[in-house]
């Protein structure tokens, strides 16, 4: 989309439903089509605010560049702060060998959720995307503080 396009209504409105089902923990759950909801999808989305987000698929990150984007072409707050809470989510998230479980928080059960799942493209896609939303988070965002991420 032309950056224009943020500053529209139609973007703002899927802003909002971005917003409205982002996780209690500041993600977001992946494969589903937020600008296309059916109002089942969405009251669905909405009881499950208090489910675990997850980071493959591009979940959750592709949530915050969205917001972002929005957030640069209108000025409203209400963009900025939500997308902020999505990078402290992943910034919570990760691991102290600086790799990153699919989903937040565990359930406390021990599965593969619990370990590292290696699986190339998560995990590249993680950090490149991580990288690239800092640098655009603090230049056309936000990032109120400084913070480190462990890169192995």
């Amino acid at each position: 989309m032309p950056q224009e396009w943020y500053a529209s209504d139609e973007a703002q409105q899927v802003g909002d439903i971005v917003i409205a089902v982002q996780k209690t923990n500041g993600g977001w759950m992946k494969n589903d089509q937020l600008h296309k909801l059916s109002s089942a999808e969405y009251q669905r989305l909405l009881s499950e605010r208090d489910a675990h987000s997850c980071l493959d698929n591009f979940a959750t990150t592709q949530e915050i560049r969205y917001l972002a984007k929005v957030y640069q072409a209108t000025g409203l707050a209400k963009y900025r702060t939500a997308a902020l809470a999505g990078v402290e989510m992943i910034l919570e998230a990760q691991k102290g060998c600086g790799g990153w479980s699919q989903y937040r928080p565990l359930s406390g059960n021990y599965s593969y959720q619990a370990g590292i799942p290696y699986n190339g493209r998560k995990e590249t896609e993680l950090r490149k995307r991580l990288s690239l939303l800092l640098f655009f988070a603090s230049s056309a965002l936000f990032v109120p503080e400084p913070r480190t991420l462990v890169l192995v």
